[in-house]
């Protein structure tokens, strides 16, 4: 049983890695989805609002635009606001952690790609150079 080459196992991981962060995105995705969609039929019910109202608020409450034109009321609806924006907030950021992570990680694999393939290109010219240095030049007599 031949051990994998240490590229190999690199390249499994980050393909794993790459896995997890898809998922890790879908699943931010569909908790957005649920939320909102909680969001605004807990407000339709509680406040009484309109589809496009409690949305609104969802949507514009969710991204901290905050217009102020609608609030809640009542204890409870603001008691839900509070969980809502921590929720809606951690989320937003926590999507935008992994847009960079993985855009940083991109980055980083594409300059060590870079730098390996130019290592690999000054790397041979200069053994080159030594194997000409080593040979004695010929003598025209």
């Amino acid at each position: 049983m031949n051990p994998k080459p240490a590229h190999s196992l690199d390249e499994e991981e980050e393909k794993l890695t790459e896995l997890r962060e898809r998922y890790a995105f879908q699943f931010v995705a569909a908790y957005a989805v649920v939320l909102v969609g909680a969001g605004t039929a807990f407000y339709m019910v509680v406040e009484d609002w309109s589809l496009v109202d409690a949305l609104y608020f969802c949507v514009v409450t969710s991204t901290t635009v905050g217009f102020g034109d609608l609030s809640p009321t009542t204890d409870l609806a603001k008691l839900f606001t509070i969980f809502y924006i921590l929720s809606s907030v951690g989320l937003i950021g926590y999507a935008i952690n992994l847009r960079l992570r993985r855009k940083a990680r991109r980055r980083a694999r594409k300059y060590s790609q870079r730098h390996a393939a130019a290592t690999r290109g000054a790397a041979a010219p200069s053994q080159h150079a030594d194997k000409e240095e080593d040979e004695e030049p010929e003598s025209g007599s």
